[in-house]
Order: C-alpha cells, then sequence, then structure tokens
C-alpha cells in the first residue's frame, strides 16, 4: 500500500538536490511554487531543476514561463496535466540540447588587460636553458629553451607560473 506523503515535507527534502541549491532565488522560488501548487513528485521536481539549470545557462525562458505557456492550451481539469506540461517543456529542452548552439554577438566580454611594463635587464640568466622537466627520472625530449623573456604579462588568474614575477612586468635581456 502506497503512503501519502505531504507535498511540503517532499518539497522540505528536494530543497537539499544540489542543483536547485544552485539556481538564483528566483527560479528557486518558481519550481516551489509550481512543485506545489501542482504536487510534482520528486523525480518530475528534479527534472525541471536540471531543465531549469540548462534553460538558464542557455539564456532560455524559464520554467515558469515555459510551464505556463504549455499549461494555456490544455484544460486544467485534464489528469495528466502535469504530465503533459511537463512533456512539453521537455521536448523543448531535448530540441535546443540537440540543436546546434547559436552564440548571440552581444554576449561579447570586453576584454581590456592592464598596460604591460617592459624592463631591460642584465643578469646572469643563459638564454637558452635546459627544460625545467629534463631529468634523469622523466621521459623527456631533453630540448632547450629560449628564455628570452622573463614573466607573463597576461596574469591569467588560474596560473601558478605568475607567482614568480613581479606586478605582471616582463623582462628582456
Amino acid at each position: 500500500m502506497k503512503t501519502k506523503i505531504n507535498i511540503n515535507t517532499r518539497f522540505d527534502s528536494f530543497q537539499k538536490y544540489s542543483l536547485y541549491q544552485s539556481l538564483d532565488n528566483k527560479s528557486k522560488n518558481e519550481i516551489k511554487d509550481i512543485g506545489i501548487e501542482y504536487k510534482l513528485t520528486f523525480q518530475e521536481l528534479k527534472q525541471l531543476t536540471d531543465m531549469a539549470v540548462d534553460f538558464q545557462m542557455w539564456e532560455e525562458p524559464g520554467v515558469a514561463i515555459q510551464w505556463k505557456q504549455y499549461s494555456k492550451s490544455l484544460n486544467q481539469s485534464n489528469k495528466i496535466y502535469n504530465k503533459t506540461v511537463l512533456k512539453s517543456i521537455k521536448n523543448n529542452w531535448q530540441l535546443l540540447k540537440e540543436n546546434e548552439t547559436k552564440y548571440n554577438p552581444k554576449n561579447k566580454r570586453n576584454y581590456s588587460s592592464s598596460v604591460r611594463k617592459l624592463k631591460e635587464i642584465n643578469g646572469d640568466n643563459d638564454v637558452f636553458g635546459m627544460c625545467p622537466v629534463a631529468s634523469e627520472k622523466t621521459v623527456c625530449c631533453n630540448l632547450r629553451t629560449i628564455d628570452v623573456a622573463q614573466g607573463c604579462g597576461l596574469g591569467c588568474s588560474y596560473c601558478s607560473i605568475q607567482t614568480f614575477y613581479e606586478n605582471g612586468s616582463i623582462a628582456v635581456e
């Protein structure tokens, strides 16, 4: 015999779902409102959340807008109402997934780098050096490197090499 679970209890346990937690508050509230109003199952809430994450990344209308759009054409007394609307949203999601990605030119980021400093140094560094990986314990081609410039002016946030250089300046021998 099936045990009836209160929709609020179901939703309380669903809120722990990591993708649901990654959504913005507006999307969370939309999914919660739809879930409670239409008494969606845990799996339906999960599917709706998965699609909401993708719609948000793809800059498509959210699940609440799509739910309203697809539900307009249905009779609300229909017993399979939720499944029909959910299937329509899922079909739209599937279509978007299968189609080629369209990049909107308005979303280009304007990247501006700070002015790079070039300083000349007279050091004892050899211009030709050994590959930093070369040793008896590694498989290496033992090519020589040309170290004319020291430092990188790009300052990428993930780069560990930049910590060896000072303030984005490039030193040239």
